[in-house]
């Protein structure tokens, strides 16, 4: 018997009580349910519910605004393929740089996880996207069998589908929003759903010649580059883009493994962009004086630049040379990787990693593959940290030590002293526990607490990360959609959603005329789809200032 079909038998444990005394025919939930169980008596002016039609998503009780609704029962959706798609793990010694993910290896699989979709009226996981992908309509487009048509929807919004697909954090986004996490269930899989239309179509470059006479520079290559990127030269703008690095991708390429994210998806974004004309300078980094003389040169200026310096805790030898940054140490081992080399430097060697984010993750599982025993260490709580679900139990399948509410206190010379913390809440600092220190052996120390801004642009780009006032009103909009009173993985998934789309307006507001800034430049560390909305939002506010000058 399966899943759905118990779910079906017990059926009649689903049922919907209306509180005729508070409800105020407001008619929220009305608009909101997706099966049509709602409906609305005019004479008395509330709302009435037929049970058996009801899939117990719960819209109607999140965002009743007068507690009117009591829905009883298990959510009545059909199980996901998500769960049954295979995890290749890549053991040592020297893993080939293939994918360890899979994703939909066949169109029946991916319809069947479409049709999971209840196509919300008020779709919240468009809400929980920093792009706002119009989802629904993408989902729908794979029901009819029409992939192309599902691209060119996302591609209104986000040219990065094959990326993003494989790199965002969807349960802190658009399935974290989805209406069956929010009920409690299992989300749809909108992120191997996006994955197989991108893998299984072409990019689409439609241009327009309405800002042709327009010249635009973007500093660097990351994903709030290729956002810009592709805003402006889709309207005609001459794009030169600036890359201090010898190839296109800023973090997409130097900072994420192979075996996470091909680097043939970077290179096909940065190829189509060159092909239409972008020109690409590459290994030329771009100072604060240059600025000044790209500011008559050029119409426009995007800084797109990223975050470059690494975090460096003020820890007892921390100097030691033993210890190196996570970008050095992937780019080290992702070179010798793609080469077919072993670094025996590296086999048997005890590695401890600060830190235990997606980045700490990508260190770890790459020790593994060339013969190390690395540990990675975060002194804030498991259930409170920002790594990945799924990254965080592939590194442990493939052998990587990752111990919570612990961190480094001393680096000495063959050894790093650890000491255990305490955090019992998310909005205050870890405690740090005297006399729980261990001493562990160190042959190598990687840092991977992430990395800030380096004010090397001066008046022209921010010295230090904007943060989002979370004290800003809130569109009512929002507060109705019902993501403020549910969260996922432990993050109230309304509020982070919401403090995204502050940061995305900011990226509107130019920091001098005709200069604006984006990404992790802007907001200190991001995720790739946050940092690519930003840069898109930038290119736009920069073309209507444009098309004014035209005027």
């Amino acid at each position: 018997m399966t899943l759905l079909h118990e779910k079906l038998e017990n059926k009649n444990q689903i049922s919907v009580e209306v509180l005729t005394d508070r409800c105020a025919g407001c008619q929220e939930c009305y608009v909101r349910c997706p099966t049509s169980a709602i409906g609305f008596d005019q004479d008395n002016w509330i709302v009435n519910v037929d049970s058996t039609l009801c899939v117990a998503c719960r819209q109607c009780e999140r965002t009743c605004p007068f507690s009117a609704i009591l829905v009883t029962g298990e959510p009545l959706v059909q199980p996901t393929m998500k769960t049954r798609i295979p995890h290749t793990y890549k053991m040592p010694m020297l893993a080939p740089a293939v994918e360890t993910r899979a994703g939909f290896s066949t169109y029946d699989d991916a319809l069947a996880e479409a049709n999971r979709c209840l196509e919300c009226p008020d779709p919240t996981c468009v809400r929980g996207c920093p792009a706002h992908n119009d989802i629904p309509a993408m989902i729908e487009q794979v029901r009819e069998g029409n992939l192309s048509q599902a691209r060119s929807i996302f591609e209104r919004t986000s040219h990065l589908g094959s990326i993003c697909s494989r790199v965002c954090d969807q349960s802190t986004q658009c399935e974290g929003a989805c209406s069956w996490t929010l009920a409690g269930d299992t989300p749809v899989a909108i992120g191997l759903l996006e994955r197989f239309v991108f893998d299984n179509t072409q990019i689409t470059s439609d241009t327009k010649d309405s800002l042709r006479e327009k010249t635009v520079a973007i500093v660097g290559s990351g994903p709030a580059a290729l956002g810009s990127a592709w805003e402006l030269v889709q309207n005609g703008v001459s794009v030169t883009v600036f890359e201090a690095q010898d190839k296109p991708g800023g973090l997409l390429n130097h900072g994420i493994p192979e075996f996470t994210l091909p680097s043939e998806k970077v290179n096909a974004q940065w190829n189509a962009l060159t092909n239409l004309g972008v020109d690409l300078h590459l290994n030329h980094r771009v100072t604060q004086d240059e600025i000044e003389l790209l500011r008559y040169r050029f119409d426009g200026i995007i800084l797109a630049h990223g975050a470059q310096q690494p975090i460096r805790p003020n820890i007892p030898g921390i100097a030691d040379p033993r210890v190196m940054d996570a970008m050095d140490f992937l780019n080290m081992t992702g070179e010798a990787l793609n080469n077919g080399e072993t670094l025996p430097n590296l086999r048997g060697k005890k590695i401890v990693v600060l830190g235990a984010g997606n980045t700490a993750m990508d260190v770890g599982r790459m020790a593994i593959r060339f013969g190390a025993q690395p540990t990675a260490v975060e002194w804030v709580n498991e259930k409170f940290s920002r790594v990945r679900p799924d990254e965080l139990e592939e590194a442990r399948r493939e052998g990587v030590v990752v111990s919570f509410l612990t961190t480094i206190s001393n680096i000495n010379s063959e050894s790093v002293t650890l000491v255990s913390t305490r955090q019992d809440d998310s909005k205050k600092l870890p405690e740090i526990l005297k006399g729980s220190e261990v001493t562990i052996p160190a042959d190598i120390i990687v840092l991977a607490l992430g990395y800030r801004l380096t004010g090397e642009f001066g008046p022209f780009a921010p010295s230090a990360p904007f943060r989002p006032n979370e004290a800003s009103d809130v569109d009512f909009g929002w507060i109705s959609s019902g993501m403020f009173s549910h969260g996922s993985k432990n993050q109230n998934i309304g509020p982070l959603s919401w403090r995204r789309d502050i940061s995305t307006h900011r990226s509107r507001v130019p920091f001098a005329p005709r200069i604006f800034v984006a990404g992790d430049a802007l907001i200190g560390q991001s995720t790739v789809v946050e940092a690519m909305a930003q840069g898109r939002e930038a290119a736009r506010q920069l073309m209507v200032t444009l098309g004014e000058s035209m005027n």
